[in-house]
């Protein structure tokens, strides 16, 4: 049965009872003369500023052309959005009304959670490319369009709550793609008037092992909006991500991402630990000019990018004892518990990680005469050459100190099989060689 209300909205004489909701052609009304109805209710309110209760009022028209009766608490959002869920067009209010008359109750904010549930829940997995790549472009302007710092917080947290929805435009590969929202942070956000320097150095070798930058490839074309219009909304939806994303005006971010590449990108691990396209070299390069207060250290030396060899790299999280010498010294076996980085390494890039650059004569004195008894014959012989090249540089007092600390070594093997002084086995007035 019709109720006597609903009746009005209906053609007499039909077979059928028909109830609000019902499809607008199945009414006496048209759209036009809900929309012009309900419009001029709305003009009143904000003219008088008066309280409007639209409770049980039979003009509100969703976009499936539907009449309803405006109920509170339905799940009823602005016209706005309905392109992002075009298959639940009776969710949303038709269009060309004036929405910011009706109240909250009957109108409600298309949230972020509860937009990613109806997400969620329809066939966004499965459908096309094309169609994910149109949906995309509507989820970014909502995301630019919604997002207010002050009432949603991190910018980051609140991309990501879009938990695994693959709606992220990106270029890897050199292809353009989509990925999942959760994504965000390990996406390399690029300027639009591009990068410099060692900065695009990296961008390079980034690209080369397939890393994703953010890539809004998904801009529609509009006739009617002029080049200029278009060019400042691609550059607003552009850069609202640089806050989300890896950014190379982020040191402590830029290091977080190359940490889990290292881990899980098996190019970028080969990369570091080779220094393939000189990476680890430009990462030396960029990392010395940030505030060392401003990153995570151990983050940093967890990371392969510490030259043991112009070819070589390693990382120290877990290195014993650390020699950084401006030469290069043989990595024996009675080194073995030493990790020996060379000259490759950046001097100042070093000094922000409180390593000290030592001379090859600093070495041998502070750490490898005293083990000179420890080693083998040919061991030995192969550190005395060194030893005799770091001695003819020598002079003053280095050279003195340099003889003193050998000539108090006991490392001249006797034919018993032990170790004497050298002095044992040399004329006191013999020059030393």
């Amino acid at each position: 049965m019709r109720t006597s209300e609903d009746s009005l909205f209906f053609p007499t004489g039909l077979k059928v009872d028909l109830n609000l909701p019902a499809g607008i052609t199945n009414t006496v009304a048209t759209m036009e003369e809900i929309r012009t109805l309900l419009n001029f209710i709305l003009h009143l309110s904000l003219i008088t500023k008066e309280a409007l209760d639209l409770h049980n009022v039979p003009l509100l028209l969703t976009q499936d052309n539907h009449l309803r009766r405006f109920q509170t608490g339905n799940s009823i959002y602005s016209s706005q959005w309905s392109k992002l869920l075009p298959d639940r067009k009776n969710l949303f209010i038709t269009k060309f009304i004036k929405e910011e008359a009706i109240p909250n109750e009957y109108v409600q904010e298309l949230t972020i959670e509860t937009l990613n549930m109806y997400l969620q829940e329809s066939e966004i997995y499965n459908c096309n490319y094309e169609k994910k790549s149109l949906l995309s472009f509507e989820l970014l302007t909502y995301l630019l369009g919604s997002y207010s710092k002050e009432k949603h917080g991190n910018k980051t947290d609140y991309v990501k709550k879009l938990e695994q929805l693959p709606l992220l435009p990106v270029q890897m590969n050199g292809e353009n793609t989509l990925i999942s929202m959760n994504q965000i942070t390990h996406t390399i956000f690029e300027p639009l008037n591009g990068l410099s320097g060692v900065n695009d150095a990296l961008g390079k070798v980034f690209k080369t092992t397939g890393v994703p930058f953010i890539k809004i490839f998904n801009f529609p074309k509009s006739s009617t909006t002029s080049w200029a219009v278009e060019a400042k909304q691609f550059a607003n939806l552009h850069n609202f991500f640089k806050d989300c994303c890896t950014n190379f005006d982020d040191h402590q971010s830029l290091l977080n991402l190359i940490c889990i590449l290292s881990q899980e990108n098996r190019n970028i691990s080969s990369y570091l630990k080779e220094n393939k396209d000189n990476l680890s070299q430009h990462l030396q390069q960029y990392f010395k000019y940030c505030d060392p207060a401003k990153i995570q250290l151990n983050s940093m030396k967890s990371l392969p990018v510490f030259f043991t060899g112009e070819k070589s790299c390693t990382n120290l999280i877990s290195a014993d004892q650390v020699i950084y010498c401006n030469g290069t010294i043989l990595q024996s076996r009675a080194l073995s518990h030493f990790t020996l980085l060379d000259g490759n390494n950046d001097e100042q890039f070093m000094s922000n990680l409180n390593m000290k650059r030592m001379t090859e004569y600093d070495v041998y004195m502070k750490h490898i005469i005293c083990l000179l008894p420890n080693m083998d014959n040919s061991e030995q012989l192969d550190h005395l050459q060194k030893l005799q090249s770091i001695h003819a540089y020598c002079y003053g007092d280095e050279k003195q100190n340099l003889e003193g600390r050998l000539k108090s070594t006991r490392f001249i093997r006797s034919e018993s099989g032990g170790s004497e002084l050298i002095e044992h086995f040399i004329h006191p007035q013999t020059e030393f060689q």
